[in-house]
């Protein structure tokens, strides 16, 4: 596609379909739905916690047996 081509279709926008057989066939989706299609998901549930505690652990060994919350004084 040259650049002339490409200009031509980026100036034409976004296609209407008010009322055509299309837009019957297809109807918008609101915006809530569409938020949940691109929601991330955990495919690998649990995993993600396990990685927190591997980490945390480290830092612990790391740390000659405490957290940073322990270094910095915190309560947990």
């Amino acid at each position: 596609m040259d650049r002339e081509m490409f200009e031509k279709l980026m100036a034409a926008g976004r296609p209407e379909h008010d009322g055509d057989a299309f837009s019957l066939r297809h109807p918008r989706m609101d915006r809530a739905k569409r938020a949940k299609i691109f929601q991330p998901f955990d495919a690998l549930r649990g995993f993600s916690a396990e990685i927190d505690i591997a980490a945390d652990d480290a830092v612990r060994v790391e740390s000659g047996g405490k957290s940073d919350a322990d270094n910095a004084g915190w309560e947990i």
